[in-house]
């Protein structure tokens, strides 16, 4: 640890004894090894820097359960075994139409979705605790992450659902978001190439809408604590969403967020390199 320069000790910069402290040294004698000495700030200092290492060391160790705190057996495997027989058993309770209507997609999308997070992120694989309990499927943590995007609602309303503790539906749900952009950004979180383009606009075209690429739109998206931010997207016909654009004030409207769009700045510079091409 690099001590400031305020904090001086009994030898100089070269590593000498000064000139006061070799007097009264027998000839031969063994040179003593100099041993700073801190001023009283300096030893503060560093007490206080030791002591938060020392915190933090115990802030990264494991402790049993917390006292006082209340264990809810929350059945967790029963739970799985009910959202498989709503949803997707062979014969589920609830058809295709609801599915959609309460996911916001189609059943088999849900459950590509479902494998690719699961390969990608150990998380989402289904591990026993401490105890030996087997805890949450990926399923389970999928279900309440989706749900939570499609209804807006809080971490803690999905206990009621998928059974998960609103700590651990929280973790759930960041881990969601982090892997699916890993697993699928590649694929659909980019702007359409060339064939991509072909296609769009010929689908486009055989709906009335020639040289039309997508339907922008721009939506307020409620922020704690904040004022709106608004959300502004671009989708073809089959909501395949290639542009997204979030974080400009509520008080901005349409046109101003155009303005401030990377779509159109993307477009103007695609045009000018095509013109320096040419020329």
């Amino acid at each position: 640890m690099t001590v400031g320069p305020y904090c001086s000790s009994t030898t100089l910069p070269n590593g000498r004894i000064p000139e006061e402290g070799r007097a009264g040294r027998p000839p031969g004698a063994v040179k003593p090894p100099s041993v700073p000495l801190l001023p009283p700030a300096c030893a503060l200092i560093l007490s206080l820097i030791a002591l938060d290492e020392e915190g933090e060391r115990k802030k990264k160790r494991r402790h049993g359960s917390v006292h006082g705190r209340e264990v809810v057996y929350r059945d967790i495997q029963a739970v799985n075994l009910r959202i498989v027989a709503d949803y997707f058993a062979d014969v589920p309770m609830y058809n295709e139409k609801f599915f959609r209507r309460r996911f916001r997609m189609s059943r088999n999308l849900f459950l590509r979705i479902v494998e690719g997070v699961e390969a990608q992120d150990d998380y989402f694989r289904q591990r026993p605790n401490v105890v030996g309990l087997l805890g949450a499927t990926a399923l389970q943590k999928v279900v309440g992450s989706v749900r939570m995007l499609a209804y807006d609602v809080p971490a803690d309303s999905m206990d009621e659902v998928v059974r998960i503790a609103e700590s651990t539906m929280i973790e759930a749900f960041k881990h969601f978001v982090k892997t699916v952009v890993d697993v699928f950004g590649d694929q659909y979180l980019r702007p359409p190439n060339d064939d991509d383009t072909r296609k769009l606009l010929a689908s486009n075209e055989r709906r009335g809408w020639p040289g039309m690429l997508g339907c922008i739109d721009c939506m307020h998206w409620r922020w704690k604590n904040c004022p709106t931010m608004i959300l502004e997207a671009v989708s073809s016909q089959d909501l395949w969403i290639w542009h997204s654009f979030f974080g400009l004030l509520g008080s901005l409207n349409d046109v101003n967020v155009l303005q401030r769009s990377p779509l159109f700045q993307r477009k103007r510079i695609l045009t000018m390199l095509k013109m320096v091409v040419r020329c």
